[in-house]
């Protein structure tokens, strides 16, 4: 247990430090940049990354889940990883082709001017980003802890500071972050195929080993485009509609509230494979390690959002130029639709163990159309706070959607205050934003008994299950 312990804690750390860095680094880019330039960064780093999850084809979920199979021999474990990247790699010729035949069209229907080279940039970041992420996964599932922490640092650390080094100090502007992130990515291209080159030896794409991994990646695969329906709309239509200015105020909020998804989803990033491991410790365990799981999240949860409450606007005014002042009032409402989610995703290893894949694809289909509507509708009647509402409400759905599936899967169902609570929650916030005052001190009572509660849930099942907890490894 002390070794799984560690394993998570150090992931946790590392992801949580990579997915920081790019938010350090704002507050002295945007003394560089205008609201606009910034706006359109971002822009183009969201489309992006929908983009990325269709072309993965769920290849390093396929590796995650056939690694560990107890029924998966050396030789044709070497096979699935090989396949896996065989599949990229015919993903990747398709994205090459459609980028330079759609890109021009779509800069032009934003309106957007995008110079030669800053297109090349971008094409290098995506390509490049593609290839390490595989690799990076291969690594990682390998449990080769300290490679994975190195390959990884590379290009998540490396790129925020070149890209702070050429916008702040050289005055390079977006094309010079967009060139940051291309050499960052290639950077960590080659250091995670110089870690994972061991893995692949040996192995052969075979048709059986190709057909298993798509057939297993592909509700991953079509995720992507619909997660960024969910978080990836909102700043697409609200650049169209209310220009790139909006877009970037909003956008700087959205950032900020990614702290609180960086540091849920570096604990998931570890969590995950550690899931499935637990899995062989039998079944009282596996049950009692995610309802433990669940119950901390929902903790961290509550304490983070009264914390974003209290000193969200503070934090703002000392940090950037006057022009994004208004941009606090978006903050709460986006930590909370970035985040509620993210605790029942904590018990996706049912879903995950039942076979029933294609639920994910529900889910996210679901809440993919959820937010396209929500958006269409309160970003024309409020603009960028109907931006963020539409994200807080397609938060909570999914949060519920989570739930339902994996219970119907077999996961332990939390207590009913912990559901019931968090929806009050959303319903506290948005009273709070429209009318504020005593109002946002009603917010943070119902996050302090929502912390008590949780927190006395965590000791519960620690305290009753410990001679459990520390037997397993």
């Amino acid at each position: 247990m002390v070794k799984a312990y560690r394993d998570m804690a150090l992931y946790a750390s590392a992801e949580l430090l990579f997915k920081a860095t790019p938010v350090v680094i704002v507050p002295f880019l945007l003394r560089a940049i205008s609201p606009s330039e910034f706006g359109m960064i971002e822009l183009f780093l969201t489309v992006f990354a929908g983009f990325l999850g269709v072309l993965g084809l769920g290849a390093g979920s396929a590796i995650h889940r056939y690694y560990y199979d107890e029924g998966c021999v050396e030789c044709d474990r070497q096979s699935i990883i090989v396949s896996s990247l065989f599949c990229v790699l015919i993903s990747s010729v398709f994205f090459s082709i459609i980028f330079f035949l759609v890109f021009d069209g779509f800069v032009a229907y934003l309106d957007v001017t995008v110079d030669r080279e800053t297109k090349l940039c971008l094409y290098a970041y995506a390509l490049f980003s593609l290839y390490s992420q595989v690799l990076l996964d291969l690594v990682r599932v390998g449990r080769r802890v300290a490679s994975y922490l190195l390959a990884a640092g590379v290009s998540k650390i490396l790129g925020p500071i070149l890209a702070l080094l050429f916008v702040v100090y050289f005055s390079a502007g977006p094309s010079g972050y967009f060139l940051a992130l291309a050499l960052a990515a290639a950077a960590g291209f080659f250091a995670a195929f110089y870690f994972a080159f061991p893995l692949l030896s040996g192995g052969v794409a075979r048709r059986k080993n190709i057909l298993l991994v798509l057939a297993y990646g592909w509700p991953f695969a079509m995720m992507a485009p619909l997660q960024w329906a969910i978080s990836g709309f909102d700043r697409f239509f609200l650049a169209k509609e209310a220009g790139l200015e909006v877009m970037g105020g909003y956008a700087l909020a959205a950032k900020f509230s990614f702290v609180g998804v960086a540091l849920f989803s570096a604990f998931l990033a570890a969590w995950g494979p550690a899931a499935f491991r637990y899995r062989n410790s039998g079944e009282a365990v596996f049950l009692v390690v995610h309802e433990l799981v669940y119950a901390c999240l929902t903790f961290v949860f509550f304490v983070g959002l009264a914390s974003v409450a209290v000193l969200g606007r503070w934090f703002f005014d000392v940090l950037f130029p006057a022009d994004y002042s208004g941009s606090v009032v978006y903050l709460v409402l986006l930590v909370y639709g970035a985040v509620v989610p993210l605790i029942s995703a904590s018990l996706y290893a049912y879903i995950s163990l039942s076979g029933r894949t294609y639920v994910f694809l529900i889910i996210t289909l679901i809440g993919g159309v959820g937010s396209l509507v929500l958006n269409y509708i309160l970003i024309d009647l409020y603009g960028g706070v109907g931006a963020a509402a539409a994200v807080a409400l397609v938060g909570g759905l999914l949060f519920y959607l989570n739930l339902f599936f994996c219970f119907k899967s077999g996961a332990p169902m939390p207590p009913f205050y912990f559901s019931s609570l968090k929806f009050l929650c959303l319903f506290m916030i948005f009273i709070s934003v429209l009318f504020g005052g005593i109002f946002e001190y009603l917010l943070l009572a119902f996050c302090a008994v929502g912390g008590v509660l949780a927190f006395r849930r965590v000791y519960h099942l620690a305290f009753n299950n410990k001679q459990m907890l520390s037997s397993i490894g």
